[in-house]
C-alpha cells in the first residue's frame, strides 16, 4: 500500500512513483498540520517543517499565543472565525449567527481503491492502482464531521482530493464556503502562470511574480471556458519547457463559479487553494445532512486537474466536497 501511518511521530505519507505528500496531527488538539510534498522521500520524520517547535509553539505549550499559532500554523484545511486570518477552505454560519469553527482529528482510515463520490463526475480506481486515506475531522461545538479523502495512485504521479461534511448537531447551519483543497507552500520566489482568452484566441500564456496579497484565477460564466481558462501554475523563476519546478492546477469541469486563488501573508510562506465557490448562493445543512461537492485531483510536478460540481439548489438536505 502506498498510504502508511506512523503511529509514534503521528505522520501520515502518501508515495505515488515519484511524489510524496506527508501530513501531521498535532498537539493535544489535534491538528492536522501539511508536512511537504514534492520529489518522493524515502524517509518521514520531517515534521519539524510544521515548526511547532519555535515561536508561538503549540497552545498546549503557549496558549496565550494560540491567535499566533492559528495565524502561522499550515493547516491542512484551514477554517475561519477563530484566529486564522488567511485564506480558508470552510467557513460556516449558525441559525444563531456564528461563523467560527475548528476542526480536530478524530480517526482515520486507509482503504484499498477509491471510494466513489456520489452524484459527481471523478476519477475511479481499483485495489490494484490506488490507496485511498480517510481523515475524520470534528468540531464538537457545532456537531459538524468532516472527511478528509486523499488517494494515493501507484502507476502515476496523481493525489486526488475530496471532502464530505455531515452535520450530527441538532440544529442546522449554512456553509457559506467550502473549498476542495489547501497547499500551504514555503514561497520560493515562484511565479504564476495563467492562460487568459476568448473565442478563436484562447490560452494567451500570462506569466509574472507571485506578490503579497491574493492573486486569483476566475470566472462567472458557470462553466469552463475558453474566455478565461481555469488554470494556474506556480513555476520556480528559472523554469523552462525542458527543466523546473511546476506546481499546476487545472480545472476541467465546473459547474459553477470557479475561482483558484494564491494568497501571499506577511509570514515567509504563501498558501495556494483550489476552490470552488458558489455564486449567489449558500448550502443549507439540516440535521444528519450530507452534500458531495468537487474532487481534486493534484499532480506534481506537471498537472493537477480538478473535477468541480455544484449544481444543487441553495437549499439542500446533504452536503459534501
Amino acid at each position: 500500500m502506498n498510504v502508511t501511518y506512523f503511529e509514534k511521530e503521528r505522520i501520515f505519507k502518501l508515495d505515488t512513483p515519484n511524489t510524496s505528500y506527508l501530513l501531521g496531527i498535532v498537539d493535544e488538539e489535534n491538528f492536522i498540520g501539511h508536512i511537504y510534498y514534492g520529489k518522493r522521500l524515502q524517509g518521514h520524520n520531517i515534521a519539524y517543517r510544521m515548526r511547532t517547535q519555535e515561536a508561538p509553539f503549540v497552545p498546549s505549550r503557549n496558549n496565550r499565543e494560540r491567535c499566533s499559532f492559528y495565524d502561522c500554523f499550515p493547516f491542512e484545511y484551514p477554517t475561519t472565525g477563530l484566529g486564522d486570518y488567511r485564506e480558508s477552505c470552510l467557513s460556516i454560519r449558525t441559525i444563531g449567527g456564528y461563523s467560527g469553527c475548528n476542526l480536530s482529528y478524530v480517526s482515520h482510515r486507509i482503504l484499498e481503491g477509491k471510494p466513489q463520490l456520489e452524484g459527481l463526475p471523478a476519477t475511479f480506481a481499483d485495489k490494484e492502482t490506488a490507496t485511498t486515506l480517510e481523515l475524520t475531522c470534528v468540531d464538537n461545538h457545532i456537531g459538524m464531521k468532516v472527511l478528509l479523502y486523499y488517494t494515493a495512485f501507484c502507476d502515476t504521479d496523481v493525489i486526488t482530493r475530496s471532502v464530505k461534511i455531515i452535520n450530527e448537531g441538532t440544529q442546522a447551519f449554512y456553509l457559506t464556503k467550502v473549498l476542495s483543497a489547501c497547499l500551504d507552500m514555503d514561497n520560493q520566489d515562484y511565479e504564476m502562470i495563467s492562460l487568459h482568452g476568448s473565442w478563436a484566441r484562447e490560452r494567451h500564456i500570462q506569466r509574472k511574480k507571485v506578490g503579497y496579497g491574493i492573486q486569483k484565477v476566475s470566472s462567472f460564466r458557470g462553466e469552463s471556458s475558453h474566455q478565461d481558462h481555469p488554470f494556474l501554475a506556480l513555476v520556480s523563476p528559472n523554469t523552462t519547457q525542458e527543466m523546473g519546478e511546476v506546481y499546476a492546477m487545472n480545472f476541467v469541469y465546473s459547474g459553477v463559479k470557479v475561482t483558484t486563488p494564491v494568497a501571499i501573508t506577511a509570514a515567509p510562506t504563501f498558501s495556494l487553494e483550489i476552490s470552488a465557490k458558489l455564486a449567489n448562493a449558500s448550502l443549507y445543512t439540516t440535521c444528519s445532512g450530507s452534500k458531495n461537492v468537487p474532487s481534486l485531483i493534484t499532480r506534481k510536478p506537471n498537472v493537477l486537474e480538478s473535477l468541480l460540481l455544484l449544481n444543487h439548489p441553495p437549499i439542500v438536505t446533504s452536503l459534501s466536497a
